[in-house]
């Protein structure tokens, strides 16, 4: 089986295992994910009438594929994660997207390679410094696991009625709370390391 017909395939399979298994409604999607600094193909789980979902990596499900691990037995596994994974996901208000006010608070700024990401940086706002352009993000939720975070885009920014230049301003006026300045001596770094 080639990897196109492993995509279609382990959808088919993650969905009746969702839809028959856990009781679950859902859409099964394999798209494309743009990242920063990466793309993958993936597979899409959200439950019916739902716009937040889980991407299952689907390149990392056809390494297990290929190394002998039946299709059936990783169908399962991401069916499983996939249920897991909408069960437990970030205490957000998800109708909070749509008000601008409270998102503002969760605004952050990332600084990403201007090359690498030239793709998906036509489709965000961004402000170019030399080599390197500065996104934004929503940081919605941290925890030890990591982070549960949403990539402003183009698109966003005109919903809400603003500008990139007003994003940029906003997201200026939260650094110093979300990811403050630290001065520290290069001694410190080094006994930190050490």
């Amino acid at each position: 089986m080639d990897f196109e017909q492993f995509k279609e395939e382990m959808a088919k399979k993650i969905k009746e295992a969702l839809d028959s298994k856990y009781g679950m409604e859902t859409s099964v999607d394999v798209r494309t994910v743009e990242k920063m600094n990466e793309s993958y193909e993936a597979i899409t789980v959200k439950p019916e009438g739902s716009i937040i979902g889980v991407n299952l990596n689907t390149n990392e499900l056809f390494k297990e594929y290929e190394q002998g691990k039946s299709i059936d037995c990783i169908a399962s596994t991401a069916a499983e994660f996939a249920n897991r994974s909408l069960h437990s996901g970030p205490g957000f208000d998800i109708d909070s997207f749509n008000d601008y006010g409270k998102m503002k608070e969760k605004l952050t700024m990332e600084v990403v390679s201007s090359e690498r990401n030239a793709d998906l940086l036509q489709k965000v706002p961004h402000k170019d410094i030399e080599d390197m352009s500065v996104v934004y993000r929503f940081e919605l939720t941290q925890t030890d696991e990591g982070r549960t975070s949403v990539l402003v885009t183009n698109r966003m920014i005109e919903q809400y009625g603003i500008t990139a230049e007003q994003l940029h301003v906003d997201a200026l006026s939260n650094a110093q709370e979300f990811k403050p300045i630290v001065i520290e001596s290069m001694a410190n770094i080094e006994n930190k390391i050490l």
